[in-house]
C-alpha cells in the first residue's frame, strides 16, 4: 500500500501490514527511496519494498517448523494488478533457459 508523491521532494510513501491467522504480525511504513512517474509504479515499488519482509517472515517461520503454503499480497491499484497478472502469465508461457 502506498501514497503517491506526498513528500515535498515528490517521493511516495510505502506501507505494509502483515497478518497471520487472526492478528497483525508486522506493520511498517517508510518513504520510498526513488521517485516514481505514476501511482502504478509507486505501487510496484511498495510491493518490492514489502517482499523482503515477507520472504524473511516465511523463512523464519519455516525454520521454526511452521510451513505457510501460500502468501497473498493485496493492493488496490487496478493498473498494478493487471500489470502483475500480465507479467505472471508471460512468465508461465516462457520456456526455461
Amino acid at each position: 500500500m502506498g501514497a503517491y508523491t506526498i513528500h515535498p521532494d515528490m517521493r511516495s510513501h510505502s506501507g505494509i501490514f502483515m497478518t497471520l491467522v487472526k492478528g497483525a504480525t508486522y506493520s511498517g511504513s517508510c518513504k520510498q527511496k526513488l521517485n516514481t512517474k505514476s501511482s502504478t509504479e509507486e505501487e510496484l515499488v511498495a510491493i518490492d519494498d514489502a517482499i523482503s519482509q515477507i520472504l524473511w517472515t516465511h523463512q523464519f517461520l519455516a525454520v521454526q517448523g511452521q510451513y505457510i503454503p501460500t502468501t497473498t499480497v493485496y493492493h488496490d491499484n487496478k493498473s498494478t494488478i493487471l500489470l502483475a497478472e500480465n507479467v505472471k502469465h508471460q512468465a508461465e508461457r516462457e520456456p526455461d533457459t
